[in-house]
């Protein structure tokens, strides 16, 4: 079971350097390559994707994985509320739009970046390192309800 563990409050309550590792790697697949991340999670540990579009126009703001009821994304594992909030803002400045969440499939998410296996692996790679950093363990769902892209994106180890 996990628990709720904002890895933001994590890096910069600590005495690092600024924008170090920690710091590249939340600002990155937390304000960029989320899509990246959310399918290689997916992939790798079955977790169901969700998405935070703009009400009105539908465009995508942010994706992550949901494990016990939790999110799972860059910035940790957080309550449903915290990720919300953490990008309403931002949808309201540069949409002026409201935020909604919608569950995503992995295809369709796959449309709405292109990538590949390597950046995928890369994304599990990079994560990994905040993970080991804070302690944070995974769980498997080997029999999750997710349905399978058309085509294996990431190669199980």
């Amino acid at each position: 079971m996990l628990n709720e563990l904002d890895l933001e409050d994590q890096i910069y309550n600590q005495d690092i350097e600024p924008f170090n590792e920690l710091e590249y790697i939340l600002l990155r697949y937390g304000h960029g390559d989320c899509h990246l991340l959310s399918l290689a999670l997916h992939e790798r540990h079955g977790f169901p994707l969700k998405l935070l579009r703009t009400a009105r126009s539908g465009f995508p703001i942010h994706s992550y994985v949901v494990s016990d009821n939790l999110c799972v994304d860059a910035y940790g594992i957080n309550s449903a509320e915290k990720t919300f909030e953490r990008y309403r803002q931002f949808a309201r400045e540069n949409y002026s739009e409201s935020l909604v969440c919608v569950d995503i499939d992995a295809n369709t998410l796959q449309e709405l970046c292109s990538v590949d296996e390597r950046e995928l692996q890369d994304a599990l790679t990079d994560f990994s390192v905040l993970l080991k950093r804070f302690n944070i363990a995974l769980p498997e769902i080997s029999s999750a309800p997710h349905a399978a892209p058309k085509k294996p994106i990431l190669a199980k180890r």
